[in-house]
């Protein structure tokens, strides 16, 4: 897994920069600016395929852990899968100039 490079100028960017623009939910409809070359880069389609399909990992795991565990462990295993799936968003994405 590596971080997301800027499909313009080959920046590779850090996973500050990467979280604080995801979070920043610039992406959706106007992409992100590149840190170095300022170029608008968007997330491929892919990857929102894929985002998609890892965001149901937390409470997949929770309904699991509900039926394995007590309820304040599952709240538990809910809130660490979410910052683990959060944690791991700017190693899955992938730019591209194009939306």
């Amino acid at each position: 897994m590596t971080l997301p490079v800027c499909a313009h100028c080959g920046y590779e960017w850090t996973w500050k920069q990467s979280m604080q623009r995801y979070l920043a939910m610039q992406h959706i409809d106007h992409g992100m600016k590149c840190p170095s070359c300022h170029h608008q880069q968007y997330i491929t389609k892919k990857v929102h395929r894929r985002l998609a399909t890892i965001r149901f990992i937390p409470y997949i795991l929770t309904i699991f852990s509900i039926f394995l565990f007590s309820l304040p462990m599952a709240i538990l295993i809910l809130i660490v899968s979410i910052i683990g799936m959060v944690g791991i968003h700017p190693f899955v994405m992938t730019l591209s100039n194009e939306k």
